[in-house]
């Protein structure tokens, strides 16, 4: 199982973003490490909610676009039927029709996760 969330780099390290906090993933095979675009050129965020909010602007610029097989659902922002879907990266699935499966629309129903679990 993997545990996302904001961590603080060890303060006593001695390393730029010691202190900062980091959107990471932990599991007891291989530790912890860096997730999304923290795991980039990062240089770390003054508090948990920063990393979190970094995560989500990943999670916005990597949206998975899909269909439901034979069924239909109301969009969530309009309320008009349709069989489309938009998934953010280890998040929710949302129902969107075609005009309503933006990043945009998906940052106005959506907010930073605290913490994700997934395997």
């Amino acid at each position: 199982m993997n545990y996302a969330e904001p961590r603080q780099v060890d303060p006593k390290l001695d390393k730029d973003d010691a202190g900062k906090w980091r959107w990471t993933v932990s599991n007891r095979r291989i530790g912890v490490w860096a997730a999304g675009y923290c795991a980039e050129d990062c240089p770390g965020h003054e508090t948990p909610l920063e990393a979190a909010q970094h995560y989500h602007e990943y999670q916005l610029g990597n949206i998975r676009l899909s269909s439901l097989q034979d069924t239909q659902h109301p969009c969530e922002k309009c309320g008009e039927w349709t069989g489309l879907i938009a998934s953010l990266p280890h998040g929710d699935t949302y129902t969107l029709c075609e005009p309503h499966r933006t990043k945009e629309v998906l940052a106005e129903i959506t907010s930073p996760p605290s913490q994700i679990w997934y395997s």
